[in-house]
């Protein structure tokens, strides 16, 4: 047995010094392909998705929608990586930059179907194959669960999509697989590779989209796609970079379209629409929210100064909406719900308030009704995030029936009921959510909006909900948190002092 084991050493050690004399890698060594060891710029690699994954000429993108052309079917998987290293944010944006990319398809002309295949420690089909817009919406609700790395599942996954005729599948036309994932798989890694061949085999071809700056992990994802390889491999550093690239690739197909759907429609890394400052977005919500116009009474008049409590106050209900959609992320929310619990308590040091709370993701909650603000805060930190689609609608009408229920808790004459919303973009029914808003301010009820977070989808539609002046109702702000913070260091040192003793969440 002895010599038979040093025979076989010896042999693998002659292998590694042959190839090594010969200047190449030893055989079970898979070195990173020499054009994929580097990540293009995202105007090469925005081209390159153009020309091959839209099959678009560049000389032909002048001619988009001026001339006709034959019309192309496809049935695409969209493969998703959803492990903990992607995290909740970048996860939300590489679905923004592939509800671009189908949008991109629908601006060619395309008549394709997309199902998704989303993994971690297991891998799940989130939708079989419907057409865009409704394929776009169900992107935008696919769920983050983090785990481990499975591609091979999601490779064998998206096989049997194909091969299921309850799948939506349509015979005769062409199959592709995307992949978008930031590394190499880590459970039964030897498999990825043989389901991989096994899926090109079955006449599906395969894009990857590697993302990260890195070298370990390249070889295994460049062998899941389809030859020629460097045609179906797409690098980008981050998901930033992903969503710049599907950007970057709408403005090549349709220039007048981008333009016009800017500032919602932007590069994540250059703002084309510029969100202002904390202090200046604090001071006009102070102004025109807080109403803060006179200051608390001095100091040594009793119980009302020291609660810096104004002799007359108006009476106020407000509804607060908070987005607890799939793009929001749970720090983002619980960061939110933080911000609005102080904001709410400096309004109350000049209105005589109560306050109701709604969350909404697929539907909307009323998760507490009508209540004085020390009560009411201590119901605002069980508030969790429920995850899901963006029903603002859903939102607007659990508001109106907050209004109208007498049994909820509101004053019967107040002097002002306001609605509070704040929401990461767009909704899920766009034209009903304005409609909705607008009964509730014809009504008499004021909107204010607050747009969170440093990129905007449907920033249009957040801007009717709000009542006019835009000015006075409409807000935008990177972090609500550092907002209502200026706020409160203007008003009531007690109050910053509680807000500093807070855990900051770094999100």
């Amino acid at each position: 047995m002895a010599p038979v084991f040093y025979r076989l050493m010896m042999i693998v050690i002659l292998a590694f010094l042959t190839d090594q004399c010969r200047g190449r890698n030893p055989f079970w060594f898979r070195p990173t392909p020499k054009p994929f060891q580097h990540v293009p710029t995202e105007n090469e690699t925005a081209t390159k998705l153009v020309t091959n994954f839209f099959r678009i000429p560049l000389s032909y993108l002048s001619q988009i929608g001026r001339s006709k052309r034959q019309v192309t079917q496809e049935d695409i998987v969209v493969i998703l990586d959803r492990s903990g290293s992607i995290g909740d944010c970048n996860y939300e944006k590489a679905k923004e930059a592939l509800k671009t990319m189908l949008d991109i398809a629908s601006e060619i002309g395309y008549d394709n179907r997309y199902a998704a295949v989303t993994f971690a420690s297991h891998a799940t089909t989130d939708f079989t194959f419907v057409a865009n817009p409704d394929a776009g919406i169900k992107i935008k609700n696919l769920p983050y669960i983090r785990g481990a790395t499975n591609t091979q599942a999601a490779l064998q996954e998206a096989k049997r999509v194909f091969e299921d005729p309850s799948s939506g599948k349509r015979p005769g036309v062409k199959k592709i697989a995307f992949l978008i994932t930031d590394g190499h798989s880590n459970v039964d890694p030897w498999k990825t590779i043989p389901n991989a061949n096994l899926l090109r085999a079955s006449g599906v071809e395969i894009f990857v989209v590697a993302v990260g700056d890195y070298k370990s992990g390249i070889s295994e994802i460049v062998e899941i796609a389809s030859p020629d390889r460097k045609y179906h491999v797409f690098r980008v550093a981050d998901m930033n970079g992903f969503l710049d690239v599907t950007n970057l690739a709408f403005k090549l197909v349709a220039p007048k379209k981008y333009a016009a759907l800017t500032p919602h429609k932007k590069l994540s890394s250059v703002q084309t629409f510029k969100l202002p400052g904390a202090a200046d977005t604090a001071k006009r919500l102070e102004e025109n929210f807080v109403k803060a116009k006179t200051k608390p009474p001095p100091s040594g008049a009793g119980f009302r100064a020291l609660f810096q409590i104004p002799t007359s106050r108006e009476v106020h209900d407000v509804v607060v909406l908070m987005d607890g959609s799939g793009s929001v992320t749970s720090c983002q929310f619980e960061k939110a719900k933080k911000a609005l619990r102080y904001l709410l308590a400096v309004k109350n040091m000049y209105v005589d308030l109560k306050y109701a709370a709604v969350t909404f993701s697929n539907s909307a909650t009323v998760n507490f009704n009508f209540l004085p603000d020390y009560f009411a805060a201590g119901e605002m930190n069980r508030i969790t995030r429920p995850g899901g689609g963006t029903n603002t609608y859903a939102a607007l009408v659990k508001a109106t029936e907050l209004f109208e229920d007498p049994l909820a808790g509101g004053r019967r004459d107040p002097d002002k009921r306001i609605v509070f919303l704040v929401t990461d973009g767009g909704s899920n029914s766009p034209s009903e959510t304005i409609a909705k808003a607008l009964e509730l301010k014809e009504d008499g009820v004021e909107v204010f909006v607050v747009g969170i977070g440093s990129y905007f989808n449907g920033i249009d539609e957040i801007r009717k909900v709000a009542s006019s002046p835009p000015e006075e109702f409409f807000y935008v702000a990177s972090d609500l948190w550092e907002v209502v913070k200026q706020i409160v260091k203007d008003i009531s040192p007690t109050l910053l002092e509680a807000m500093n003793a807070e855990y900051d969440l770094p999100c």
